[in-house]
């Protein structure tokens, strides 16, 4: 008797494992009011506690890299996807503000070697299929923290006690990625105790992540200081304000979906550059036309222009023909997260030294940067062949 074959394909599969991270992070975030009024915390000192994720997901990356080089992206996935499915619940469990500290520490890592085995992953199914799909894989990671936000919403909303909606949620989450993982096809080739130690990246892998880099400050800083900029500067109403970062992620959300369609026509390089002309010229309009109305239209196009930089990034990363997968895609992640978090705060120093427009406009300088290098940083990066 023939086996039937199955019906979810290495892409899907491989989205859904996407998906199932952005879920996690989805969960996580809806939680963190609930922590901050157990605990009586400060929003100065909650903002503390999460640098322990966010440094362990820098610190995490590169090592992840290196252990793709060594185990083979799938099984990386299996280690990152059980250990963060399962970590999600340390926070929300935790008896002081240092255990849970601990447990983001945890978290962080775990989530961060998820990250990196199933974008070196994605790399490979593309690789394979011979047709971009990098940016559907990322619009897959947004759906499904949306979806995990909701579920965590509805629940609260239910008065189910917060460390029974993470439960639950960590028991799905647990059981599809397992699901996923077994189908998600052939992983990039493990080397074994021959591989290489860490060595410093390549020119190539630099210059991708500092492009990565400029990507994720402007996407960090619109989506934290968007709906200030409305509310502050261009005196737009609470309930307007609160719409920026809507606005934005639709955009991002949209740009992702269409992005391998329009990467498959035209190119990454030509993606990429498009991508920077839309983030820098809405972004100079509304900085200069300073009305609300303008604001989230641009917002939204500057979502839109952002949303293909880190994929294209990555496939780049998991692409240059001297650079193994892994350690590309952990350098390009490490460069890009410390963008995105750092990035932000700097900022707010410029606009309490200036304004906030003047400091946002640095950005236009960060799309120019972008469109510029764009065609020498991804030229080194092989092209997706044709599948015959």
């Amino acid at each position: 008797m023939s086996r039937r074959p199955s019906r979810l394909t290495p892409r899907w599969a491989t989205t859904l494992f996407f998906a199932v991270n952005g879920a996690v992070i989805g969960t996580w975030v809806a939680q963190i009011p609930w922590l901050q009024e157990r605990f009586d915390l400060s929003k100065s000192t909650m903002g503390l506690m999460l640098i322990g994720m966010s440094l362990a997901v820098i610190v995490g990356f590169p090592v992840a890299g290196q252990a793709i080089v060594r185990l083979g992206s799938v099984r990386v996935m299996w280690i990152g996807g059980i250990a963060v499915t399962l970590a999600v619940n340390l926070p929300v469990l935790a008896p002081s503000p240092a255990f849970v500290v601990l447990g983001l520490v945890v978290m962080g890592a775990a989530s961060a070697t998820q990250d990196v085995s199933m974008n070196a992953h994605g790399v490979k199914v593309e690789h394979d299929l011979g047709r971009p799909i990098m940016s559907s894989l990322h619009a897959g990671w947004a759906f499904g923290g949306m979806a995990g936000a909701a579920f965590a919403a509805a629940l609260t909303a239910l008065d189910v006690d917060p460390r029974v909606t993470v439960a639950l949620a960590s028991a799905v989450l647990l059981a599809l990625a397992l699901w996923s993982i077994r189908h998600v096809g052939e992983g990039s080739a493990a080397e074994g105790s021959d591989a290489p130690s860490f060595a410093l990246p390549s020119r190539g892998v630099l210059l991708i992540a500092l492009l990565c880099l400029l990507v994720m400050v402007t996407e960090g800083a619109m989506a934290d200081w968007g709906g200030l900029l409305l509310r502050q500067d261009y005196d737009a109403s609470a309930a307007l304000a609160a719409l920026a970062y809507s606005f934005f992620t639709a955009g991002m959300t949209l740009g992702r979906v269409l992005g391998d369609r329009i990467n498959h026509r035209f190119g990454p390089v030509a993606l990429l550059q498009g991508g920077a002309l839309l983030t820098g010229i809405p972004l100079a309009a509304l900085l200069l036309v300073g009305q609300p109305a303008v604001a989230l239209a641009g917002l939204f196009l500057v979502g839109l222009g952002v949303a293909n930089g880190v994929p294209l990034m990555f496939s780049a990363a998991g692409r240059l023909p001297d650079v193994p997968p892994g350690p590309g895609i952990g350098a390009v992640s490490s460069m890009g997260s410390l963008g995105f978090l750092a990035g932000p705060p700097l900022l707010g120093f410029v606009a309490d030294a200036t304004s906030l427009p003047w400091a946002l406009s640095s950005l236009i300088l960060a799309a120019v940067v972008v469109f510029v290098l764009a065609d020498r940083a991804l030229a080194r990066a092989s092209r997706v062949p044709a599948r015959a």
